[in-house]
C-alpha cells in the first residue's frame, strides 16, 4: 500500500523485502502516450518480463477489477470475443506477443522494439470525431458530433 501511495519509493520497497530486480528478465516492449485532448495524462510503458525460478505471482492490482494470467493469444481471443475489456494500449501490446511462445522468446525480441511512443490522433471528418492510433487501424473509432445545429434536424 505504501508503494501505490507513493510513501515508499521502489528502491527501499525493494531494500526493506531483501529483494533484487533482476533487470536481465525484463524488457522495454511498447510506450503510448495518452492524447493531448485528454484531461489526464499518462506516458504508459510496458514491459515483458520472466518470473525468476521459484517466484509466484499474486493477483495484487488498484487498476484493475480482477486479475488473470492467460497466454497473450488467449486474451485478445477473449478481447474479440468481448469476454475481455481492454484499452487500446493493452490490446495491442497482447497482439504483439502472440507469436512468442516464452517469455524468453519475447525477452530476445524486446531489444529491437521501436519505442517511439503511440499516440492518438483525433480529427473532424463532416459530422465525426475521428479518433486513431497512427499503426493501429482496429482502434480507430468514429465519435458523431453535434453537428452545426446541435443534432438537430
Amino acid at each position: 500500500e505504501a508503494l501505490v501511495a507513493r510513501d515508499l519509493s521502489f528502491a527501499e520497497f525493494l531494500d526493506r523485502r531483501g529483494l533484487l530486480l533482476r533487470s536481465d528478465l525484463l524488457g522495454a516492449w511498447a510506450r503510448w502516450i495518452t492524447p493531448e485532448f485528454e484531461p489526464r495524462r499518462y506516458d504508459t510503458w510496458f514491459f515483458v518480463a520472466a518470473l525468476p525460478e521459484g517466484q509466484r505471482t499474486r493477483a495484487v492490482s488498484t487498476e484493475a477489477d480482477r486479475t488473470v494470467w492467460i497466454a497473450p493469444a488467449e486474451a485478445a481471443r477473449r478481447y474479440d470475443l468481448g469476454e475481455l475489456l481492454m484499452m487500446p494500449p493493452t490490446v495491442s501490446t497482447l497482439r504483439a506477443l502472440t507469436p512468442f511462445r516464452t517469455a524468453a522468446e519475447a525477452l530476445g525480441a524486446a531489444d529491437v522494439q521501436d519505442m517511439t511512443p503511440v499516440l492518438a490522433q483525433a480529427r473532424l471528418e463532416g459530422d465525426e470525431l475521428v479518433l486513431s492510433w497512427p499503426g493501429h487501424d482496429e482502434f480507430t473509432k468514429h465519435v458523431p458530433t453535434a453537428g452545426e445545429n446541435g443534432g438537430a434536424g
